[in-house]
């Protein structure tokens, strides 16, 4: 796991729903931007490579492990339309914060027929040994200029994942790219099978909500705002207020913001890098 960059700034972990905020902070007063966009390309390959193609990683070809990587994680002609950024963002999150594993490469499936990968933005496990218990973090990311803007897009996105219908869909198409590598391969082939109770899987479904948007700033672009801090604070119990009015206790949800200073710039910056490397 690369060293952090994003920091929790705000834990609430113990309300209902949990939520966290978390920043990659600022140095000199200004926005760690490119120090965000950097860290990003640190975890590409972690986010986008098979179990079997890390295992196979040369050391001494870093470049061409992330030049890899890359080519299947961007494409050019939809970067604008695709929410990836996002996705990778929760990734780091839930990895580095909660200790949970992606168990099926998001970039290695897809929905339905189309084009463009669609589904849960994260399919993550989280194991305890002692008690034999396997959590499924299945969540959404979104990633907008917007602060209410995102959460009520991610609102009414997971309404249509949480569909019966369509978690009978994502249950079958995640099940056979299991990597039979796996350590879990056993336990998690079995809930993904066909012939077992989708029930198995709310049981033990946990929901990932992430959010990362801009924070309002009341000077030049990328200056720390003087009331960031509080800001951030609001802006997450805002978000697990409106989770907790939508869902309730039916789910057990954890809320995630990110606040971002300039999220055109961050945007515009790891696109030029990631098209560098295609």
């Amino acid at each position: 796991m690369p060293p952090p960059v994003i920091n929790v700034l705000v834990d609430n972990r113990e309300a209902s729903p949990s939520g966290i905020a978390c920043c990659a902070g600022y140095e000199g007063g200004k926005w760690r931007k490119s120090r965000l966009a950097k860290h990003l390309l640190d975890w590409l390959p972690d986010y986008v490579l098979t179990p079997e193609e890390k295992a196979a990683i040369d050391p001494l070809k870093p470049f061409r492990t992330l030049e890899m990587a890359a080519q299947r994680f961007f494409k050019p002609e939809t970067a604008s339309e695709r929410g990836e950024l996002g996705e990778l963002l929760v990734h780091i999150v839930c990895v580095q914060e909660f200790g949970t594993r992606q168990f099926v490469a998001r970039l290695f499936y897809k929905m339905r027929t189309n084009d463009q990968v669609t589904g849960f933005d994260i399919v993550h496990v989280r194991y305890d040994e002692a008690s034999d218990k396997i959590e499924l973090w299945l969540g959404e990311a979104k990633i907008h200029k917007s602060f209410s803007g995102a959460v009520s897009k991610a609102i009414e996105t997971l309404s249509e994942h949480l569909d019966a219908g369509f978690l009978s869909e994502t249950k079958s198409l995640i099940g056979p790219k299991i990597p039979t590598s796996d350590p879990l391969h056993e336990k998690l082939s079995w809930l993904f099978d066909n012939n077992v109770s989708l029930d198995e899987i709310v049981d033990r479904l946990v929901v990932p909500v992430f959010v990362a948007a801009d924070c309002e700033n009341d000077g030049e672009i990328g200056a720390l705002p003087a009331s960031y801090e509080d800001q951030t604070k609001t802006c997450l119990l805002k978000m697990q207020t409106r989770l907790s009015e939508s869902y309730g206790k039916d789910l057990e949800i954890v809320s995630i913001y990110m606040p971002l200073n300039n999220k055109e710039g961050l945007t515009s910056e790891i696109e030029s890098r990631l098209a560098a490397l295609t």
